[in-house]
């Protein structure tokens, strides 16, 4: 069984590493400016669709789809 890591080089694990130390945790509040910095700082990101764990960070939806999940 292959390990998930294995294409990963030794600074891209450190990075991973310290992204999920250092995250934001659950229920902290985040001034305007600090929210708006986090925005820009993930858009400017080489892959700002997908977190260091491979999750997704943001989705996009039209207006139909919206309306669709509070019918």
């Amino acid at each position: 069984m292959k390990c998930r890591d294995s294409n990963f080089s030794a600074t891209d694990l450190l990075a991973k590493s310290l992204a999920k130390t250092l995250a934001i945790k659950t229920g902290q509040s985040l001034t305007i400016p600090e929210q708006e910095h986090l925005v820009n700082a993930l858009f400017a990101c080489k892959a700002p669709s997908v977190s260091p764990s491979n999750r997704a960070t943001f989705m996009t939806m039209t207006v139909d789809e919206l309306d669709k999940k509070f019918v």
